[in-house]
């Protein structure tokens, strides 16, 4: 197994993170990693250590709750410690969407691990920020009441859809052999062969497939009762206020809370939610056309598609 870390140690080694982005296939790819036998992965999809800021409330108009992530604070130990222990003959890693667009978690990456393997999962950027959109209108956690067409009026939100932009830094820092893209346009045509070339990568058994792979992980919910739904948000709005980020961090991310929560006042989502007006879609397409065209230059795909 390679080591990836400036310790020596093999029991502080990651072999791999996964560093974006959302709604765009993680889960899926963290569920695929967390099944196979050979590897090791983190207890919390979502650790978010070398974050300096939690990208889902600093790209949102008028959101400053929980702007600084302070795990990063708790030391690498901390960090090693989320993991299981080592064992020889298998690899560690986990994933946490925040990290491409943390303009400082590139350098704590490679600070710590200069040899991991970097996974990304894309999506085209228009559909990845109305999936967003639609997530944000119904998370207890970041809810918002502002239209799709007055979001996009708002740079700090669009940035976000800019993935050159985000992933260009981790090329700078990270060999190009070391980091692996992957579409969701290639995960819905053909899940059996993403997930190959990701085990092929990762240097584990690549003939490991589990029927569940096939399957969709993660579903959009609704809120039963909106006035509960708006009670509790504003409750969570209260504490931020009142408390230090850090115990704000731990109530917004314990999942305890939230399942509870989702059992109560959550039911699956059955219907598809509007689609985007076209005046919309051609904003945006206009909007990261450019961004796209290098980003096909950088990962070597051809991304016309997305922009067509």
């Amino acid at each position: 197994m390679i080591v990836n870390c400036k310790n020596s140690n093999l029991s502080d080694n990651i072999d791999f993170i996964g560093i974006g982005v959302g709604k765009s296939g993680s889960t899926w790819v963290a569920e695929c990693l967390r099944a196979h036998p050979e590897i090791l992965f983190a207890e919390e999809k979502e650790i978010t250590f070398f974050n300096e800021e939690k990208m889902f409330t600093q790209h949102l108009p008028g959101k400053s709750i929980q702007k600084y992530n302070r795990r990063y604070n708790n030391g690498i130990e901390w960090y090693i410690d989320q993991f299981p222990q080592y064992e020889f003959g298998k690899i560690r890693g986990e994933f946490s969407i925040d990290y491409l667009f943390d303009k400082k978690a590139p350098q704590r990456i490679q600070l710590h691990f200069p040899n991991v393997k970097l996974l990304v999962t894309l999506r085209n950027p228009r559909e990845m920020l109305y999936s967003l959109y639609q997530h944000f209108q119904t998370t207890i956690r970041y809810s918002v009441k502002e239209e799709f067409s007055t979001l996009i009026q708002n740079d700090n939100f669009l940035s976000v859809g800019l993935y050159h932009k985000q992933l260009k830094r981790y090329y700078e820092l990270f060999p190009v052999e070391n980091i692996h893209v992957i579409l969701l346009d290639d995960i819905k045509n053909n899940p059996k062969n993403v997930v190959k070339k990701l085990f092929h990568f990762l240097n584990v058994s690549e003939d490991y497939y589990s029927s569940s792979m096939n399957e969709k992980i993660g579903h959009d919910s609704l809120p039963k009762n909106q006035y509960i739904h708006g009670l509790c948000n504003n409750i969570l709005k209260l504490v931020a206020d009142i408390t230090p980020c850090k115990i704000y961090d731990a109530i917004s991310s314990n999942s305890t809370l939230y399942n509870l929560y989702s059992r109560i006042n959550m039911i699956k989502r059955s219907d598809k939610y509007h689609l985007m007006q076209s005046i919309e879609v051609e904003y945006l397409k206009n909007y990261y056309k450019d961004d796209i065209e290098n980003l096909s230059k950088l990962i070597q795909r051809d991304l016309s598609a997305w922009y067509i």
